[in-house]
């Protein structure tokens, strides 16, 4: 499965889109944020191929962080897509 946005490494703001590439016959989606150390900070079921980064959990600004999206299929299969890195800007 193919993260669409945002590129490996980039910045992302609490309130941006994380996108990917929609699956047909995908029961649901669900997304887990971790930390550089691989704990699990965040996970949620998506029924859409977005989602918006929030500041819950809170994120360290100028944190790298992680992400990766999976789909369950109705035959019981999971698609996932590969760890993506993004990283929290400094404040302004």
């Amino acid at each position: 499965m193919d993260v669409l946005t945002p590129a490996p490494g980039a910045e992302v703001r609490p309130g941006s889109l994380i996108r990917w590439a929609a699956v047909p016959g995908r029961l649901h989606y669900s997304i887990q944020v971790l930390s550089r150390t691989g704990d699990v900070l965040w996970t949620e079921r998506l029924e859409d191929n977005e989602w918006a980064l929030r500041d819950t959990p809170p994120f360290e600004r100028g944190g790298d962080y992680w992400f990766r999206v999976e789909a369950m299929l109705a035959d019981g299969r999971t698609l996932k897509s590969e760890h993506t890195s993004f990283r929290i800007p400094e404040p302004e």
